[in-house]
């Protein structure tokens, strides 16, 4: 086990920050993005990619399955993710 417990609800997909090395995680039952330090094993932070509700009875509004992360031209992250509520994939700079 590389991690457990909160933030983690339901990881669905992962990739590796390019950046720093860091995991970046979806969830599928907050349909958040979790970015977790490996080396640390802490939580760098948390970011809200859909506020459509989970029923985690039925499933029904979970929408976040996988996660991709690069750097743009200017060496800023971009992470993609796919998102079922709105048949998308979306992007996220920072």
């Amino acid at each position: 086990t590389v991690f457990q417990g909160k933030p983690l609800a339901r990881p669905g997909g992962f990739a590796l920050n390019p950046l720093n090395g860091d995991l970046l995680v979806v969830n599928l039952d907050e349909n958040t993005l979790v970015e977790l330090n490996m080396s640390a094993s802490t939580v760098v932070g948390t970011k809200l990619l859909d506020n459509v509700p989970d029923d985690r009875q039925t499933g029904n509004g979970s929408a976040l399955f996988d996660v991709a992360a690069t750097a743009d031209a200017r060496g800023n992250l971009e992470v993609f993710f796919t998102e079922d509520n709105t048949n998308t994939l979306d992007r996220l700079s920072l």
